[in-house]
């Protein structure tokens, strides 16, 4: 049996490493006021890049990370990214006015699977429309579980054709998560 190698490592470079994870203790079904407000808490405290919130806290978020480096993020289309584009767009353009410096959007993974990538592009467009007119980063969420490889490779098409900053693999609220082979 090989030997188990530990390593310690100082809490600034434990922060170093958080300060490139979105942190989403408040990205659950049962969030309430507190919670949000303390994962923002926690989120200074170990200087997280982003705190990911339904779009009904985001306004919160902003106003508890101002003066931080931290990005309030707006999710759009959690957890199935069934919603219409146009209610996305909307959901967008409320993040906006609300203080949302990053998106976490879900892409409509039926259509992709049916193989509708047109409309999943123009799905992703419309939010990423929003979201670059105003300097805001979309990040593209796939759900890896649902996909095929040939899906996964799509999605990613449909997502740069978009005009996406980012491919996330999962929200980790459906079946599947992300292996390394997704990576």
């Amino acid at each position: 049996m090989s030997e188990i190698k530990t390593t310690t490592m100082s809490m600034e470079d434990i922060k170093k490493v958080c300060s490139n994870l979105d942190y989403s203790a408040a990205l659950v079904y049962n969030a309430t006021p507190d919670m949000v407000k303390q994962a923002c808490v926690d989120a200074k405290q170990m200087k997280y890049a982003a705190v990911p919130v339904f779009p009904s806290y985001i306004k919160m978020v902003a106003e508890e990370l101002q003066g931080t480096d931290i990005a309030p993020q707006c999710v759009v289309g959690f957890p199935s990214g069934g919603e219409h584009t146009v209610v996305k767009a909307k959901i967008a353009e409320q993040g906006v006015l609300d203080g949302a410096k990053e998106f976490d959007m879900v892409i409509n993974v039926g259509r992709l699977i049916a193989k509708d990538y047109k409309y999943v592009t123009e799905d992703v467009r419309a939010v990423v429309e929003v979201a670059h007119a105003n300097n805001i980063t979309v990040k593209g969420i796939i759900e890896v579980g649902f996909l095929t490889d040939e899906d996964k490779l799509a999605a990613v098409e449909c997502l740069a054709e978009a005009g996406a900053d980012f491919v996330k693999t999962c929200t980790g609220f459906a079946e599947g998560k992300a292996t390394i082979h997704d990576m």
